[in-house]
């Protein structure tokens, strides 16, 4: 999910789908089309490390979640689509990601290999009325290394990342895979989080708030509430996750004041 840009954000998106086909219009991401291979059936991971804890990988699904942005009057305001894709060892997470003044829109996606379980590459194009900025980083054993370019006005930069970073996990590793963790047995984690778009480091803290009964106007979950602290790096968030079936239901983010709710979980096409 890119909610790493709120609290500063949109994406449709040229996704990748294990089954070899693309959807979604916008970019072509060669980089990540040569991992996402086809590959006969496997029998799928089951449990795997992440940052100490252990992860239910049954809890990662191929669906797509629509949610829906509002502000602090209840008035929506943006929206988000995350498509993912399941397939053997690989999982792809693609995020869309809009205001609707046009503000920001984002595209994002995100390749993971799933046992051992890696992060193996984070491709991102953002955009907004004064500038846009996209990366195309493959992440190898805490090595970044990719293009990441930037436009504004009539100039442009592009700049060659090749960086050994001390971190935990990156940003974008925490939405796609914090459902998974086993929220019965945590209490607190502590991370150093990869901040990919400007490549920092925030010593985040994830909470275990308590059980909650949540209502939305898109339904009642039984939920683990979370406290993500950012450290002042990273956007600070509440995440409702709901227990069963495992999935983000709701996110609240501090600044701007936003509720990110999920609107509808549909079979991919």
């Amino acid at each position: 999910m890119n909610l790493r840009l709120l609290g500063n954000k949109r994406s449709t998106f040229k996704s990748h789908q294990i089954n070899c086909s693309m959807k979604f219009p916008s970019i072509t991401l060669f980089a990540l089309a040569s991992f996402v291979a086809c590959t006969p059936p496997a029998k799928e991971s089951r449990i795997a490390d992440w940052a100490g804890q252990s992860l239910n990988l049954e809890h990662l699904k191929s669906e797509r979640d629509s949610f829906i942005m509002l502000n602090q009057s209840g008035e929506k305001v943006g929206g988000m689509i995350w498509e993912k894709h399941r397939e053997a060892n690989r999982y792809v997470h693609n995020d869309v990601s809009y205001f609707d003044d046009g503000s920001i829109y984002e595209e994002a996606s995100f390749l993971f290999t799933l046992e051992p379980l890696t992060i193996d590459s984070i491709v991102t194009d953002m955009k907004t009325p004064a500038a846009s900025m996209s990366i195309n980083f493959a992440m190898n054993d805490k090595k970044v290394t990719g293009p990441a370019l930037v436009k504004r006005d009539t100039s442009e930069r592009s700049i060659a990342i090749d960086s050994l970073l001390q971190y935990d996990v990156a940003r974008e590793e925490i939405y796609s895979l914090i459902h998974c963790i086993q929220l019965e047995d945590l209490t607190e984690m502590k991370l150093r989080v990869l901040n990919s778009l400007g490549l920092t480091i925030a010593n985040a803290t994830i909470t275990l708030l308590g059980k909650e009964s949540l209502t939305t106007p898109y339904g009642s979950y039984e939920t683990f509430k979370l406290d993500l602290n950012g450290g002042g790096v990273i956007p600070d968030n509440i995440i409702w996750i709901q227990e069963s079936p495992r999935k983000i239901v709701k996110v609240k983010v501090g600044q701007p004041e936003l509720e990110v709710l999920l609107a509808k979980t549909s079979p991919l096409d």
